[in-house]
């Protein structure tokens, strides 16, 4: 009777360190679950400070190219002030 209480008292024990140990194995698997979505945060994150960093350099390459046409514009603006200057010039000879 003694050695089965004895019996007893481990099988309950084994029993409680078993609900411990998925106790355990749960709190991990929360953890590991709560570290993926951490890590996915951060990642989504980080995926939207490159979108906004390619953006912004999209926009500083629309207002280069920008400033590049008002360049060209002022160069064709000065090439037609010239052509006429040289055309008046070449009345005034005549």
């Amino acid at each position: 009777m003694h050695k089965l209480l004895g019996l007893l008292g481990l099988l309950v024990l084994l029993g409680l360190l078993g609900l411990l140990g998925l106790l355990g194995l749960l709190a991990l698997l929360v953890l590991l679950g709560l570290l993926a979505l951490l890590a996915l945060l951060v990642l989504l994150v980080l995926l939207g400070l490159l979108g906004l960093l390619a953006l912004l350099a999209l926009l500083v390459l629309l207002v280069l190219l920008g400033l590049l046409g008002l360049l060209g514009l002022l160069g064709l603006l000065a090439l037609l002030v010239l052509l006429g200057l040289l055309v008046q010039k070449g009345n005034e000879r005549c």
